[in-house]
């Protein structure tokens, strides 16, 4: 695998990442330095293709901190591809506004989401006490190594 030559994934290929994968990095600031954090994550795209994301914070201060802070992000996926000849690596990378989701009814709405996603008895608990996030998809963009 050459790392120094890729190509663009379509549109299909980045959407087939998002929805296999489990696992996301969520990039944020704290105090200048950049901090990444493994999520658990749900997202959606409405009629104009426009993406947003979804995020539950359980007790995690510093990452919440952070997120204050500044409202741009960065969100990573990586994906390999094994088959019998050669294997390729996938990346997506995605920049938003983050927005944090006061509104009840949308709580519980994602809620259910992450619980259809993941099947987690710990999903099944109370709306409150969590802090529920939402990222705007401002750019994204993939590549096959």
């Amino acid at each position: 695998m050459d790392i120094c030559k890729y190509r663009k994934l379509y549109t299909n290929e980045i959407m087939s990442i998002l929805n296999a994968k489990k696992i996301c990095n969520l990039g944020s600031i704290n105090s200048g330095v950049t901090d990444i954090t493994p999520m658990w994550y749900i997202f959606e795209s409405d009629d104009h293709n426009n993406l947003s994301f979804y995020f539950i914070n359980m007790n995690d201060e510093a990452n919440l901190k952070n997120l204050k802070e500044t409202d741009k992000v960065c969100i990573s996926f990586e994906n390999y591809i094994l088959d019998f000849y050669m294997g390729a690596y996938q990346s997506v990378t995605a920049h938003g506004t983050v927005h944090l989701v006061t509104d009840f009814s949308e709580k519980e709405n994602i809620l259910s989401k992450f619980r259809k996603k993941y099947s987690i008895e710990e999903c099944q608990k109370k709306t409150s006490g969590f802090t529920y996030i939402k990222v705007f998809i401002d750019d994204i963009s993939g590549r096959q190594y």
